[in-house]
């Protein structure tokens, strides 16, 4: 395979990934794209932060993230399991 080709494969990739994890990050309650920080420590934490839980949280297709908000905001008990006995998906 020739470099251009690569190249751009490597760069369909990259926005792939990058196009999920942004709907899922911005379509939900997060809407990072409106938050802006002062402290770019804070931001970089709740990013890090952001992406453990879409690492751990099982998506099924078509389920939205805010499904799992509420699921967990209603059995706190179930997120701590999930936390606790997680595989993350790297």
């Amino acid at each position: 395979m020739d470099e251009k080709k690569r190249s751009t494969q490597a760069a369909r990739w990259h926005w792939s990934v990058e196009n999920c994890n942004h709907y899922k990050r911005d379509a939900s309650l997060w809407q990072e794209d409106r938050h802006h920080h002062r402290k770019p420590a804070a931001a970089l934490n709740l990013a890090l932060t952001r992406n453990v839980l879409l690492a751990l949280i099982p998506f099924e297709p078509g389920q939205p993230l805010t499904h799992f908000f509420e699921l967990y905001h209603r059995h706190p008990s179930r997120a701590l399991r999930l936390i606790l006995n997680s595989h993350p998906i790297l």
